[in-house]
């Protein structure tokens, strides 16, 4: 660990370019009498920071597996299972590795990713990327179950949302 070198031992330096940040945010009411305005204010801190090889290009918190999917531009896509401590303020970041689970990774495009949708209730993870495909994969394997191209255009896709009220997702480009 980085606090058990000796003082003679070279320092080692680890370089991201993609990093996932974690805050929690924290309300303060206050309710000036005089004119009854509200002055609510937001405190923000820091709990953990994780960093990556490549740039982070998406996210998406699944409540149900209490599990944050990570999208990058190589294509790939990371899951990161959070547990209660982690999202603690009294945690250390240096903890972050004893909070959370990183679960294997799922492949399935080639460019970055620009849109994730996880529906663990029928094992489905939805990606959409700039190459314009919309690639389906099952959770639990990570296996690809199928490509879709939406537009006929080599146009890259932008965001793709659920309406679960309409059992429907929506994608853009």
């Amino acid at each position: 660990m980085p606090w058990d070198k000796k003082p003679d031992q070279p320092k080692t330096v680890y370089a991201t370019v993609g990093a996932v940040a974690c805050y929690r945010i924290k309300f303060i009411k206050d309710v000036n009498d005089e004119d009854g305005e509200d002055n609510t204010t937001w405190e923000y801190t820091l709990l953990w920071v994780k960093g990556y090889p490549v740039q982070t290009g998406s996210l998406f918190w699944s409540p149900l597996e209490d599990t944050l999917y990570i999208g990058f531009d190589d294509g790939k896509i990371q899951r990161l299972k959070i547990t209660d401590n982690g999202m603690s303020t009294e945690v250390s970041i240096w903890r972050l590795f004893n909070l959370s689970v990183q679960l294997p990774e799922i492949c399935g495009q080639t460019l970055r990713i620009t849109g994730l949708l996880a529906l663990p209730e029928v094992n489905r993870l939805l990606s959409v990327s700039d190459s314009g495909k919309l690639q389906i994969s099952e959770i639990s394997s990570g296996e690809s179950i199928e490509s879709l191209y939406p537009h006929s255009a080599s146009s890259s896709l932008k965001n793709l949302i659920y309406l679960a009220e309409r059992n429907c997702f929506v994608v853009a480009d």
